[in-house]
């Protein structure tokens, strides 16, 4: 039995059900498509009717896991029986994954699976394991729990899962037990370097050249402490890329020596801007953007927030300095 409560209570309601919607989050990146595509694949195993959807599309970096051309939209999704379970997966809110009101439609039991501190608890079961640096890990031993053998099928959508929310194994791992998670899951036959190439370093002409243009754009406080990179939508235009391919640029913010918070700042349409935030200790990246109505973990964590690029730079590099000290002294704003 899975080692808290919540997490038998978990393992117990998904084994007997028969039909189960798997819920992911809206601009799916790699913990909550992979956590998603293995635990369907979990659960059909145990002969259960599995269904995996969510507000967007599977990013096409991701589309080459199992059956991962039969996850749905909700907006495409057929008018189906209404499922015994509906679980969502790595979603903070449950606004992430559709709305509360479309999570509760489709199914009896609603089930929230999450690693983030800042989750508000929406799920009838709420299975919330800060400590995980991902949902796969959740995943992992509910398949232990139901004493399924690791095949390809479960194997390779957790090995992404771990990867990529560790940038790697390059962020968040601080014990043996991830590697010992992913050396389990390599030891299934995966091809390891074929799974890296594909998430961190296969990418098209244009997103390099926007990464020459941002590493021109990068800002620095005084102190070094502090750095950050703006991206207005134009940008994005100009250079023909998706918004999900620029979920790297932080990383070259943080790369910055002496830097303890890294902030990106991506221009959304109507009227939204998407902070993300990268923090070393002592700063905690989640208080700063749960004052901007969002959330996370203690060092990686996002907001979406209502404004122009302008001001909502101003207005995250201030609670920076409220927060911290940071030197207000911010140059202008003459990259919008």
């Amino acid at each position: 039995m899975p080692a808290t409560t919540e997490a038998g209570q978990v393992a117990a309601a998904l084994r007997q059900a028969r039909r189960v919607v798997v819920a992911m989050h809206q601009a799916p990146d790699g913990d909550t498509t992979g956590s998603a595509l293995a635990l369907a694949a979990a659960l059909r195993r145990l002969g259960v009717e599995v269904e995996v959807v969510g507000p967007d599309p599977i990013i096409a970096p991701l589309r080459f896991l199992p059956r991962a051309e039969e996850a749905q939209t909700w907006a495409a999704r057929p008018s189906t029986p209404r499922a015994d379970v509906v679980v969502t997966v790595d979603c903070g809110e449950a606004s992430r994954a559709g709305g509360l009101d479309v999570l509760r439609s489709a199914g009896a039991l609603l089930i929230n699976l999450d690693h983030h501190a800042s989750n508000s608890r929406f799920g009838d079961l709420n299975w919330v394991e800060p400590r995980a640096v991902a949902v796969g890990e959740l995943v992992l031993r509910l398949v232990d729990e139901w004493e399924l053998l690791l095949a390809e099928d479960v194997a390779l959508p957790l090995y992404v899962s771990l990867a990529t929310d560790t940038e790697g194994f390059r962020v968040g791992v601080r014990e043996g037990r991830v590697f010992r998670m992913a050396a389990r899951l390599a030891d299934t036959g995966l091809d390891v370097e074929d799974v890296h190439r594909r998430l961190f370093e296969e990418e098209p002409l244009a997103v390099m050249r926007l990464r020459a243009w941002a590493l021109q754009h990068l800002q620095q406080a005084p102190s070094g402490h502090l750095a950050w990179l703006a991206l207005p939508r134009r940008v994005l235009t100009r250079f023909g890329v998706e918004p999900y391919q620029t979920d790297g640029l932080i990383a070259l913010v943080r790369a910055l020596r002496g830097v303890h918070l890294a902030v990106f700042l991506r221009e959304e349409p109507e009227g939204l801007v998407k902070v993300s935030l990268r923090s070393r200790p002592p700063v905690e990246a989640r208080r700063i953007a749960e004052r901007l109505g969002g959330g996370g973990h203690t060092h990686a964590a996002a907001a979406l927030v209502s404004g122009r690029l302008p001001g909502v730079q101003a207005e995250t590099l201030a609670l920076a300095s409220e927060l911290y000290g940071e030197d207000e002294r911010w140059t202008d704003s003459s990259t919008f």
